[in-house]
């Protein structure tokens, strides 16, 4: 009995080292009801999209039900009768679709069913179905999981094209298919999206003259979501330029693992449109922008800009009383009544407010340098815990084998 208890004590420790805890204070507004709560940019930074580690504490400790506000977007999903999709067993899915009307195009919204998997992907035009011409060259789903349904919507973009079909080939070497459940047009007006800017971005602009391209190292404070880019391009006056997105990835090759540059998306620069481009929701905390000059000099950037949508949950709140917004890693998705029901809620809900995030934690929130040296400190005692606890119960077996000998 002491070894079991001991074992679970051990247990207990180890979990522990590895939990991430933070909590904030939400002060309600002045009436009771439902409310909005926006998740704060330092939040989204610990949890990216996964709502599944916030949890809503009132002060008696309890927990407070809620709810994912909805985005509304303007995507009209394309018949079933428009779509082909067609699977080769352990090679690719190609996912046909018509754009009868030849209207301009530059992103589409695809349906998944939930899973953890990871999809590399390439978008090509034509106007027959005989000659095809690549449009995205590479691209990267992943975080296709939803908390509060069976599937989740993810954006794709590439750039501005009108054929007449569009297909999509999915690479499904390393995974089974994906279940495309539906594909969205997207008639969503820039200036309408709601989206927030991204504090703590630098960046660095370096040009490479023999393969006359420009290359932009952006950096974030914290590892994050990011929805958009825009430029601020001060000089040439006239340009066009293709562009490429990348993000640091690790590739494993025979038991060994190193980082490349995997591209997620890819775009047109172009003196006419904004410079604002869609990132198909990378999370990092540096992006690399490559553009391709060719024998133009290179554009003059005098601010990058990176920009995400927010994030609010609504939860049923009282106006005299304080609570706890709260986040702990190791937390899984809760399972809420409000999330499977119509609570036909305004659309004009009040706004609660957030504090300051505080963490529980001995790692210094926002200091990425801290945490990462942490991390590592906190693993190695989590391997030398287990090493201690698999010697302590070998050496009382063994202890134990020689007492029946004797």
């Amino acid at each position: 009995m002491k070894k079991t208890i001991n074992l679970i004590a051990c247990i207990l420790f180890s979990c522990a080292l590895f939990a991430q805890d933070y909590s904030a204070a939400v002060r309600p507004a002045q009436t009771d009801g439902y409310q909005k709560i926006k998740i704060p940019q330092d939040i989204r930074s610990i949890i990216g999209n996964n709502l599944g580690m916030v949890r809503i504490l009132d002060q008696n400790g309890n927990e407070v039900p809620y709810v994912q506000q909805k985005s509304k977007s303007n995507v009209v999903f394309i018949k079933n009768s428009s779509i082909k999709t067609e699977i080769l067993p352990d090679s690719a899915t190609f996912i046909l679709l018509e754009n009868s009307e030849q209207s301009k195009i530059n992103s589409l919204t695809l349906q998944i069913s939930n899973t953890t998997a990871t999809k590399n992907y390439q978008i090509d035009g034509s106007n027959d179905q005989l000659t095809w011409y690549a449009v995205l060259n590479s691209g990267y789903l992943d975080d296709l999981t939803s908390v509060n349904q069976t599937y989740t919507e993810k954006n794709i973009s590439f750039p501005l094209t009108s054929y007449r079909y569009i297909r999509i080939k999915l690479d499904d070497k390393n995974s089974s298919p994906l279940n495309i459940l539906a594909i969205g047009k997207n008639f969503i007006e820039r200036e309408k999206i709601r989206y927030e800017l991204l504090t703590g971005v630098s960046f660095e602009t370096k040009q490479n003259r023999e393969k006359k391209q420009s290359t932009v190292d952006i950096t974030l404070k914290n590892k994050t979501p990011i929805d958009f880019i825009e430029l601020t391009i001060t000089n040439p006056k006239q340009y066009q330029r293709n562009a490429t997105l990348f993000v640091n990835a690790n590739r494993t090759v025979k038991n060994k693992t190193s980082v490349y540059q995997q591209p997620i998306t890819e775009f047109i620069i172009n003196s006419n449109e904004k410079a604002f481009f869609p990132t198909n929701s990378t999370i990092s905390d540096k992006i690399f922008l490559s553009i391709d000059d060719r024998d133009n000099p290179p554009l003059a950037i005098s601010e990058v800009m990176l920009y995400q949508i927010p994030v609010e949950i609504i939860a049923e709140l009282k106006h005299n009383e304080i609570y706890q917004l709260t986040v702990d890693t190791n937390w899984t998705s809760p399972d809420y009544d409000i999330a499977s029901m119509d609570l036909a809620l305004s659309d004009s809900l009040q706004n609660a407010s957030v504090g300051s995030l505080s963490s529980n934690n001995s790692v210094k929130q926002g200091d990425q340098t801290l945490k990462e040296n942490s991390g590592k400190v906190i693993l190695w005692i989590g391997i030398f815990t287990g090493i201690l606890i698999i010697f302590y119960f070998g050496y009382s077996l063994l202890k134990d084998m020689k007492k029946k000998e004797n």
